[in-house]
């Protein structure tokens, strides 16, 4: 794959597609695209989208302990799977029923976000609550050991722009990414595929 060296921009126009989880208190978890007073991004763009059905643990006074998907995946792999040069590093957030991890590059920009929360939502439900995606193609996605998966991807000329979502064993897990051209789409699928894998075989804490 072609070296990419810049990660500067956000894309412009269509879908921003991060998800953001309602009342996720995951500091630098599910992040904005915010940069410094020269616009640069610094990280993963995200959309306001919040209606996920989650199981609130306020409601049944439990907190189901879901696992770090840090974990599940290193920052050497992960930088391996998405066809990047050099470790990317990972940092956990969240706690009981939410957790999720963050990986940067060398530069301190966040490539990729994994989210991972307790439901008992069927896949569908928690896919369809994502509504409106604007231009964004929509895509099935088959991982092994999932209930179901999907794919949400806003190819541009400048950047790509990737969330996908699998359910499994009363679990959700969102792999949100980004990074500017030069990009190779069919690679980058293949690796996130792998990560969603990855994470749907990670042992229960």
């Amino acid at each position: 794959m072609t070296e990419r060296t810049t990660r500067s921009a956000r894309p412009t126009g269509g879908v921003l597609i991060g998800l953001s989880l309602a009342g996720l208190a995951l500091a630098g978890l599910v992040l904005a695209g915010c940069g410094g007073d020269d616009g640069e991004a610094t990280s993963v763009p995200s959309s306001t989208q919040t209606s996920f059905p989650t199981d609130d643990p306020s409601a049944t006074g439990t907190v189901r302990e879901v696992g770090d998907p840090c974990e599940a995946v290193t920052g050497a792999e992960m930088a391996t799977l998405l066809g990047l040069d050099g470790a990317l590093s990972g940092e956990s957030a969240g706690e009981g029923n939410y957790r999720g991890c963050s990986f940067t590059d060398a530069d301190g920009v966040v490539v990729i976000n994994l989210t991972r929360y307790a439901s008992a939502a069927p896949f569908d439900e928690v896919w369809a609550s994502l509504g409106d995606l604007g231009d964004a193609e929509v895509r099935e996605l088959a991982v092994d050991g999932a209930d179901g998966g999907g794919l949400i991807v806003a190819a541009e000329e400048g950047s790509l722009a990737m969330t996908a979502a699998v359910a499994h064993d009363g679990l959700v897990d969102l792999a949100n990414f980004y990074v500017l051209a030069p990009y190779d789409e069919a690679a980058t699928t293949a690796g996130i595929t792998t990560v969603l894998e990855r994470l749907v075989a990670q042992p229960a804490p």
